[in-house]
Parts: C-alpha cells; structure tokens; sequence
C-alpha cells in the first residue's frame, strides 16, 4: 500500500520539476551488441546464446561496449539529472542513516545488520553469547 502512496508524489515532483517533453532529440543512436551464436547445453536442452561473448569481464571488447552504453545512456539521461539528484535526495532524506535490525539467534550466536551513516551498504554483524 506505501508504493501506491508514493505515486502520485513523485507524479507531482516530474510535474513541480519543469520536466517537459521537448522536440531536442538525441542524434546519438544505441549501441548494438555483437551477435555471436554460442551453442549451450543443459540437462539435455540445447539453446543459442548470441550475447554469451558479454560475460567474458576482461575482454577489451567488452569493456568498450558496455562504455557505449553508458555513453549513450549519459546523453539520452542529460535532461534529467536534476531530477534525478531531487528524487535520491527525497528517498535518502527518509532513510534513517545510522539503523540497526533486531538480532536474532543461531547456533549460538546473535545475527544483524548495521547501517553506517554515510556508506551505501549495510555491515552484516555476529555476536557471540546473550544478547
């Protein structure tokens, strides 16, 4: 029930933001990945994967694709950036920075998570004995 809540917030904030469809289009067209057809098979199914090449993380080739993509994006995405930074601050705004989940017990020891303020990923604790 909470998302249905935030729709027409963040309805609002596009509309308070002056974000506009304009006639300026990006020129820059989507890069196309490579096909090449790699045949897999497992458990007796066989099947074509022509974007298997993309998993190879040390392939110059690779790396030089998924730059383009991110090019691309970057151009395509340059009208919303401050939009983009409003709604993060909006949502971080929310966010208690410094929460901490209730521990529960296992095997002898206490499981949580910690939140740090000003870091993006949680600290996964264990504590052994009572709580």
């Amino acid at each position: 029930m909470k998302s249905i809540a935030l729709i027409p917030a963040v309805l609002l904030l596009i509309s308070d933001s002056g974000c506009r469809q304009t006639t300026n289009k990006i020129e820059m067209k989507p890069p196309l990945a490579e096909k090449i057809p790699k045949e897999l098979t497992n458990l007796g199914d066989t099947r074509i994967d022509e974007y298997f090449w993309l998993r190879e993380r040390d392939n110059p080739r690779v790396i030089e694709y998924l730059e383009a993509e991110n090019d691309y994006t970057g151009a395509v995405m340059k009208e919303t950036e401050g939009l983009q930074e409003k709604l993060y601050q909006e949502i971080t705004g929310r966010i208690r920075q410094d929460d901490e989940t209730v521990p529960y017990r296992w095997n002898g020891y206490y499981y949580y998570t910690r939140y740090e303020e000003g870091k993006e990923y949680p600290v996964y604790c264990r504590r052994k004995g009572s709580k």
